[in-house]
């Protein structure tokens, strides 16, 4: 039986040293188990094989489009394979062709491929029917059967497509109307400029660039010139104790004195 003593390395009742005889203990595995073909096997077959051969069985399922419903798709060993009692059968069981449901949005799709395990890559267009967003369409229609290990293309809306107009140098309330006018959104930062005040000094994204309505664009609005630093003729004399700097005076000389207190 599993689990019981085949035999022994050293008879029972012989002679060992202790410390430096080792006794090998075969232990049972059990009757030799062989597998037969499962893929050809139906669901309850498997199961009175596993159950009279003291196994233990894991069903899993997954949709397959070559296999029909209910069929074994595969399983953790083959046939021929040798076995021991205990040992964990593990079979794939066929859910039959996955077809392609309808799908109210976007959200709804990936939930539900991520659910089964579908590949899916998602694509961007424009489009002037369908709004920012969603789905123009996936490459499998309602009703087909999608193929293994095959990948669905999504093909989302970007929305409109639209030309960015030129404002730099506009004031910021024309250009505002201009790119608003267009479906673009406005956003603003400010910094000093040779610029007018007021006006654009540039724009985030390049006049004539193709992109989606709804795309909000930044301008950099001018503050007028930057102000500038009094770095006037004294400012070398902070660093050199007085004396620096070329335009100050030199000072004239003291003029010489005689010491008469020693006559």
């Amino acid at each position: 039986k599993k689990d019981f003593v085949v035999k022994q390395s050293v008879k029972a009742g012989e002679m060992v040293k202790v410390n430096d005889d080792k006794i090998i203990v075969y232990i049972s595995k059990g009757p030799e188990i062989k597998v037969p073909n499962l893929v050809g096997m139906s669901m309850s077959d498997i199961t009175d094989w596993v159950i009279s051969n003291k196994l233990k069985l894991e069903f899993s399922d997954k949709y397959d489009d070559t296999i029909k419903e209910n069929s074994v798709i595969s399983a953790n060993v083959k046939q021929g394979d040798v076995v021991s009692e205990g040992t964990v059968i593990k079979v794939v069981i066929s859910r039959g062709k996955l077809i392609m449901p309808e799908f109210e949005n976007y959200d709804e799709f990936r939930e539900w491929a991520d659910k089964y395990e579908i590949s899916y890559d998602e694509q961007h267009e424009f489009s002037d029917s369908v709004a920012a967003g969603k789905v123009i369409s996936y490459s499998y229609e309602k009703g087909e059967t999608i193929k293994n290990n095959d990948t669905i293309i999504v093909k989302v809306s970007d929305g409109k497509e639209s030309s960015v107009p030129n404002v730099v140098n506009a004031t910021k309330a024309n250009a505002k109307s201009k790119l608003e006018n267009a479906g673009f959104r406005v956003n603003y930062v400010y910094k000093c400029s040779t610029v007018a005040n007021g006006n654009v000094i540039r724009q985030s994204i390049s006049a004539g660039s193709k992109v989606a309505q709804g795309t909000t664009i930044t301008l950099t609005i001018s503050t007028g010139k930057c102000a500038t630093s009094n770095s006037g003729g004294n400012s070398g004399n902070s660093g050199n104790g007085g004396n620096g700097g070329n335009t100050s005076k030199p000072s004239t000389p003291p003029t010489p004195t005689c010491d008469t207190s020693k006559g």
